[in-house]
């Protein structure tokens, strides 16, 4: 993979804005989902190829940071995503994110449509920042 050149300040910059477009979303920051979803956003921008091989690039380096199997990582990321919209209390952040870009009858996005409109808001405002 061909990693962004990016410096340290940088690099924390984007986890802030990850980990606080996550919380605006409703993602419970206790759950390992929360750090599973805040990394395989932060590859998804590092690495934008990765999008595209979901199971095989994000899943996989989420799994091997976190010292699990790519299922536990998974299943940890889809039920943070459940939860959150189960619970829908934060319905206008949501929309914000997602639009109505979900699926009307699953009724939340997927894990691959979640990282990849969380990190497609990331750039997009990081591109007007420039």
């Amino acid at each position: 993979m061909i990693m962004k050149e990016m410096t340290w300040e940088e690099t924390s910059c984007l986890k802030q804005d990850i980990n606080s477009i996550l919380l605006d979303i409703g993602i419970p920051a206790n759950l390992k989902g929360f750090d599973y979803l805040q990394r395989a956003i932060f590859v998804a921008i590092l690495y934008p190829e990765s999008r595209y091989q979901f199971v095989k690039m994000i899943y996989s380096e989420v799994a091997d940071q976190c010292n699990t199997t790519i299922s536990r990582c998974e299943r940890a990321m889809r039920a943070a995503i459940e939860q959150t919209w189960a619970r829908n209390d934060n319905h206008f952040a949501q929309k914000k994110y997602f639009g109505n870009s979900i699926n009307k009858e699953r009724g939340r996005p997927t894990i691959s449509e979640f990282v990849c409109a969380v990190a497609r808001h990331i750039e997009s405002h990081q591109e007007h920042a420039l």
